[in-house]
C-alpha cells in the first residue's frame, strides 16, 4: 500500500471510489430527463446494449452465487445461461427476472461504463490516445458468448490460460466468433485515436492448446487480419490511416 497503487480502493466493491460513484449516481437519477446527461446516457445505452447487459447480469449474477467465477457455480440455468442448448424463452425470462429484481445495479454499472467511455472522449488536447486490443477476454465475455469460443482450449502459451476464439470459423463475419471480435475491435476505434493489438499473430498463426496435453498452430493468411481493418474503417472512416494499428509479432519461426 505504500510502496504501490492501491488498485482495490478503487476496483473492490464498496471501494472509496465506488462509493463516491454509488453518490454521483444517486444524483444523476434526480436529473430532469431532458438534461444532456441523461440524454446522452439513453443514447449510450441503445447503441452498447448488446455488451452492456450480459455484463450487468454477469454481476449480478455473480454475487448470487458468492461472487465465484461463473466456472465455479453449481451446474444449471445461471451457468448456461446464454448456451444454445437452453431455450431462448426460459433465458430471456431468467434475464429479466434478474433485471427487474436488481436493475438499480444494472443501471449502475451501465453508468459507471458510461462515465469510463464519456471520458475517454475528452481527449481534446491535440494528442493521439492509443489503446490496448488484448488478445484475451474475461470471464463474462465467454459466458455470454459460448458458440464464439473453442471448447477446453486456450490461446497462446499454455500458461497464459487465455479464451480461444473458434479460429476454425472466424473467417465467416457472420460466426460467433466473428462477430465478437468485430465488437471488441470496434469498441476500440471507438475509445482510441490508434489501436495496438495484443498478441497480433495470433491472428495469422493461432497456437492452441488443448486441455487434454494436444497443442497445435493454424494458418489463417491476412484474412483475419484484412477483417480486423475494415471494422476499424467502419467506424474511423475509409481515410483513416492503417499506420495508427500496431500488430505485436514475434521473431522465430512463425508463417
Amino acid at each position: 500500500k505504500d510502496t504501490i497503487a492501491n488498485y482495490s480502493n478503487v476496483m473492490d466493491d464498496n471501494s472509496a471510489q465506488d462509493k463516491a460513484l454509488k453518490k454521483a449516481f444517486d444524483r444523476f437519477k434526480k436529473l430532469p430527463e431532458s438534461s444532456k446527461l441523461k440524454q446522452n446516457f439513453v443514447q449510450y445505452i441503445l447503441e452498447n446494449n448488446d455488451w452492456l447487459e450480459p455484463k450487468a447480469v454477469y454481476r449480478i449474477l455473480q454475487k448470487e452465487h458468492g461472487n465465484l467465477r461463473y466456472r465455479d457455480w453449481e451446474e444449471g440455468l445461471d451457468k448456461n445461461l446464454y448456451e444454445n442448448s437452453v431455450s431462448h424463452e426460459e433465458r430471456q425470462a431468467r434475464i429479466q427476472e434478474l433485471l427487474s429484481t436488481n436493475q438499480d445495479d444494472a443501471d449502475f454499472y451501465k453508468f459507471k461504463q458510461f462515465l469510463a467511455d464519456e471520458h475517454l472522449m475528452l481527449n481534446d488536447m491535440g494528442v493521439k490516445l492509443t489503446g490496448d486490443c488484448e488478445i484475451g477476454f474475461s470471464d463474462d465475455e465467454k459466458w455470454a458468448n459460448p458458440q464464439a469460443f473453442k471448447k477446453d482450449c486456450c490461446i497462446g502459451d499454455r500458461d497464459w490460460g487465455l479464451p480461444c476464439l473458434e479460429y476454425d470459423n472466424i473467417k465467416d463475419s457472420n460466426s460467433p466468433a466473428a462477430k465478437l471480435l468485430k465488437r471488441k475491435v470496434q469498441l476500440n476505434a471507438k475509445r482510441y485515436d490508434c489501436i495496438r493489438f495484443d498478441v497480433g499473430w495470433a491472428y495469422v498463426a493461432p497456437r492452441i492448446f488443448h486441455s487434454n496435453g494436444n497443442a497445435y498452430e493454424m494458418y489463417l493468411g491476412e484474412d483475419v487480419l484484412n477483417f480486423i481493418e475494415k471494422s476499424v474503417k467502419e467506424v474511423k472512416g475509409e481515410n483513416f490511416d492503417l499506420r495508427d494499428l500496431t500488430y505485436e509479432f514475434e521473431g522465430g519461426n512463425v508463417y
